[in-house]
C-alpha cells in the first residue's frame, strides 16, 4: 500500500489569495481604463466643439475687420474729397 504524502494547503490558498488579489486589480485597472476612455472621448469632444466655435469666431473676425477696413477707406476718400473741397474753396 502506497502512501500519498500529506498535500499542504497553505501554499495553494496563498496562491489562491495572489491569484484573487490579481483578478481584482486587473478589474479595477479595467474599469478606470474605461472612465479614462469614457473621458477622453468627451475631452475629444470638446475640443472639437471648441474648434468649431473657434473658427467660427475667426470668420466672423475676418469678416468685421474687412467691414471696418471698407468703412474705413469710405471715411478716408469722404475726408480727402472735403479737404480737396476746402482748398478748393481757399484758393
Amino acid at each position: 500500500m502506497k502512501t500519498e504524502a500529506p498535500v499542504e494547503l497553505k501554499p495553494i490558498e496563498q496562491l489562491a489569495a495572489r491569484v484573487q488579489s490579481l483578478i481584482d486589480v486587473l478589474e479595477t485597472t479595467r474599469e478606470e481604463l474605461k472612465f479614462a476612455l469614457d473621458e477622453n472621448t468627451k475631452l475629444s469632444d470638446d475640443v472639437e466643439e471648441l474648434r468649431g466655435k473657434l473658427q467660427a469666431a475667426e470668420a466672423q473676425q475676418e469678416t468685421q475687420t474687412r467691414e471696418f477696413e471698407s468703412e474705413r477707406d469710405e471715411i478716408r476718400g469722404r475726408v480727402t474729397k472735403m479737404l480737396e473741397q476746402i482748398e478748393e474753396l481757399s484758393l
